[in-house]
């Protein structure tokens, strides 16, 4: 699960992944190692987390997003992909 590590870390086991495409077969986008295990990169970036109230079936809950975060996480990605895929 992509949230498991900041789930546990950061948010006591409380983070939830939404259901979607990737539950029955995940993105194979990472490298694989001999144990079947994915990278883990980490990375500080200093942004403004929003909180949004969100409607759930438990009552209200609090969303967090934070957009800079968002950025520099796309652009690491799509600079990963570019860099390692062969066309």
């Amino acid at each position: 699960m992509i949230c498991e590590f900041p789930s546990e870390q950061f948010y006591e086991g409380k983070l939830i992944t939404r259901p979607g495409l990737w539950r029955d077969k995940p993105l194979n986008i990472w490298p694989q190692d001999d144990y079947d295990m994915y990278p883990h990169v980490l990375i500080h970036v200093e942004g403004e987390e929003k909180m949004l109230t969100v409607s759930t079936e438990d009552g209200n809950e609090q969303s967090k997003s934070n957009e800079q975060e968002i950025d520099e996480v796309v652009c690491n990605l799509y600079t990963f992909i570019c860099v390692t895929m062969v066309f």
